[in-house]
Parts: C-alpha cells; sequence; structure tokens
C-alpha cells in the first residue's frame, strides 16, 4: 500500500509534463527528482520534536497522559495508545514520545527501522548531478526515434466528422423538401 501511495502520487507530479517527448520527459523527470531529493536533505536540518503533555505514571511502561483535548492511556510494553495512532502506523504517537522522553528510553527502539531519520537520509542521499542540454549532447549516427503509429482509436466517431448524407446542405442541416397535399382517408378531398 506505502508503494502503491508512492507510485500514484509520482504520477500525479508528471501530470503536467506527460505530453513531452521521451528525452524531455527523462529530463524533467531528472530535474525533479533532484530538485526533491536536495529540498529534502535541506529539511532533514530543521528536524525538530515537540513536546508540552503531561505525564502521570501509572507502573513502569504504564502512562496516563494528558493532551488538551483528552487523557490518553499508553503501554510502552505492548507499544499501545488510545487514540489509535501509534497502533495504526506503528510510529509512536506524541503522547507515546512523552512517556519514552519520560522513561529516558530510545524511541529508535519504539519504531521499525524503515521509518528511521537515518533510513530516510539514506534514502535521499545519493545526488543527482546537473548535465549540459540538449544541443550540448553528442551527435550520433543512429536513427533519430520516431513517434509511434497512428492507429484509429475504437468507439463512437466524434460527430463533429461525420459524413453528410446527400439530402443535408452545406451548414448540415437537411434540406427542405416539396411541400405535396395528401387526400383524406375518409372522403378522398385534399387539404383537410
Amino acid at each position: 500500500m506505502l508503494l502503491n501511495n508512492n507510485c500514484e502520487a509520482f504520477n500525479n507530479v508528471l501530470v503536467e509534463a506527460r505530453g513531452r517527448p521521451i528525452i524531455s520527459l527523462m529530463e524533467w523527470i531528472r530535474r525533479y527528482v533532484m530538485q526533491r531529493s536536495a529540498y529534502k536533505r535541506e529539511g532533514l536540518s530543521n528536524f525538530e520534536e515537540i513536546y508540552g503533555l503531561r505525564v502521570i505514571p501509572v507502573d513502569v511502561y504504564e502512562f496516563e497522559v494528558d493532551d488538551i483535548e483528552d487523557f490518553y492511556l499508553v503501554n510502552l510494553a505492548n507499544r499501545t495508545c488510545h487514540c489509535g495512532s501509534w497502533d495504526l502506523i506503528g510510529i509512536p504517537c506524541k503522547h507515546a514520545v512523552a512517556c519514552i522522553v519520560l522513561r529516558k528510553l530510545d524511541a529508535k527502539d519504539f519504531v521499525h527501522e524503515v521509518y528511521l531519520v537515518e533510513t530516510y537520509r539514506k534514502t535521499y542521499s545519493p545526488k543527482f548531478y546537473g548535465m549540459p542540454g540538449h544541443k550540448m549532447w553528442p551527435t550520433t549516427t543512429l536513427a533519430k526515434p520516431l513517434p509511434p503509429p497512428y492507429r484509429k482509436m475504437p468507439g463512437r466517431p466524434n460527430k463533429r466528422k461525420r459524413k453528410k448524407e446527400v439530402d443535408e446542405g452545406k451548414g448540415g442541416k437537411k434540406a427542405v423538401k416539396e411541400f405535396k397535399q395528401r387526400r383524406c382517408g375518409n372522403c378522398g378531398d385534399l387539404g383537410h
């Protein structure tokens, strides 16, 4: 699910570049990844933790945490908090972090390694180096890539491109037919 969400988020970013030719598209992706990696590296230097909760120890690993909104029960041994956040995503919530700090434990012991700052830093540690524009690239004797062949897509054709009937005029309206009087079915006379 995490990988699928990342793929969908990346595809959403590519919307503006999707219509470009393949080389321009790859260049756009390279620049986007380079900028995003630099942005994430800068953000790591501003990483701060937030405290300010009242923690009441119940036992060695059980606590009652007084938040502005309500009271929450935290169990560090079971890795649970009644707010449900820690149980749901596997990262200690702010209530659990306050308890971990009170007991002077290492917060890394309560988080899966994929969520650690070191793992996050490793993800964005490779640098994407700049390169000159395509006019500076060496030329090749190979044939230039061609677009894929045109193929008529299935489905109903567009109405604007339909063929006109023989009796239709230039404006697409049907030609006016001459009025012909009809005979009455009862008496056989014309015009009524």
